[in-house]
């Protein structure tokens, strides 16, 4: 049976630097996944599947809309100001943290794949993360 890689795909750095891993792993048998947690931003979506075009592999979006955004939640909230500061300022956890992120993508793509014989899962997340964000630590 032919394997195939599911890659969890932000649009950012580290997760296009897996789908390229994956790309040679699986001899381009590879779909990248993304989110709708309806973050504000939604270049990292149109990035995303311009990624996957770009490398001719299927692209799907997941929405988790009502699962991961709330009133406190600032990168779902239009109303709660993105403050302009570097990491280095955040003191304690990040004004932008969605919690359980990533966590919850990655269980939420393990059960998209089980209709598929799945060989491997890859996410492109920082696993020491960064000042604020509990999600990769």
């Amino acid at each position: 049976m032919k394997r195939k890689a599911f890659v969890l795909l932000s649009g950012g750095l580290d997760s296009t630097t897996c789908l390229a891993i994956a790309n040679e792993d699986f001899a381009g048998s590879v779909e990248g996944v993304s989110f709708n947690y309806g973050q504000r931003h939604e270049k990292e979506l149109v990035r995303a599947a311009e990624i996957c075009e770009q490398y001719g592999f299927p692209h799907t979006i997941i929405t988790l809309k009502d699962l991961l955004s709330g009133d406190g939640v600032m990168l779902t909230n239009s109303d709660i100001a993105v403050p302009d500061i570097s990491y280095s300022d955040i003191q304690g956890v990040s004004p932008t943290y969605v919690p359980f992120r990533n966590g919850t993508m990655l269980s939420v793509l393990t059960a998209h794949v089980q209709k598929y014989v799945m060989s491997e899962i890859d996410g492109g997340q920082r696993y020491n993360g960064l000042p604020g964000f509990p999600q990769g630590q």
